[in-house]
């Protein structure tokens, strides 16, 4: 008896445990195929250099797997030419080099004081983790602007680095990451890397079943422990 009952409120707590989290990168979601990006819970393009984390980005006018005919580079640009968003094809320079490191984006801004934006949008309503980091990709290298935005709020310091924060967004929220020029836009190629984890499809809620679950196997330790009580001695 004291084994069905400690198995019914194992199997209940198991029915009500969080779904694993689930996790998304922005240098794994950039791919270009038919002119287009690929990405599902990415928006990669660019704003004004007044851009303070606003839901809405230009779109690319540019996209091409081979850029500009250069078979190891895929990239996003406007009208052929900056801001833009580049990734390397598999090929990649010597660590702390120019331009292209492993599992990073290269993000540069116009010459208009544009700025190069990748936009995170969550699938789901939960809590999310941000971490990566803004590095000089350029043979000599100028400053930059960067940013990290949640609904207009500034998330990170201006600076390069890595980077971490947490945010609550509902589903559809879109976090915002930029680079723009601070002054001179020229040698300004800025890596960016960034991982994000939240929750998965189930967000950790007890679906229907899992709740009959619970329910049965509470309801099932109740009634042994009911029976329990009431049999003779």
């Amino acid at each position: 008896m004291k084994t069905f009952i400690v198995s019914s409120i194992s199997a209940a707590m198991l029915a009500a445990s969080p779904a694993a989290a689930a996790t998304w990168s922005a240098y794994d979601q950039f791919a270009v195929a038919n002119g287009a990006i690929t990405a599902s819970d990415f928006a990669f393009g660019y704003g004004a250099s007044s851009y303070a984390g606003a839901d809405a980005i230009l779109g690319f006018s540019t996209i091409a797997a081979q850029c500009p005919g250069d078979a190891l580079i895929q990239c996003a640009l406007v009208s052929g030419n900056l801001p833009g968003v580049f990734k390397a094809n598999g090929a990649y320079d010597s660590p702390g080099t120019p331009f292209f490191d492993a599992g990073e984006l290269n993000l540069h801004p116009g010459s208009a004081g544009e700025v190069a934006i990748v936009q995170f949008v969550a699938p789901r309503a939960g809590l999310y983790s941000f971490a990566g980091a803004f590095s000089a990709n350029d043979t000599t290298p100028n400053s930059v602007d960067v940013a990290a935005w949640v609904g207009g709020v500034g998330q990170i310091a201006n600076s390069l680095g890595a980077f971490s924060f947490d945010a609550s967004l509902t589903a559809g929220q879109k976090v915002s990451f930029s680079v723009g020029a601070a002054g001179n836009y020229a040698f300004d190629s800025t890596g960016f890397a960034l991982d994000v984890t939240g929750p998965d499809a189930a967000g950790g809620v007890p679906e229907p079943a899992s709740w009959t679950m619970m329910i049965l196997g509470f309801g099932g330790a109740g009634a042994m422990m009911r029976r329990r009580r009431l049999s003779p001695t």
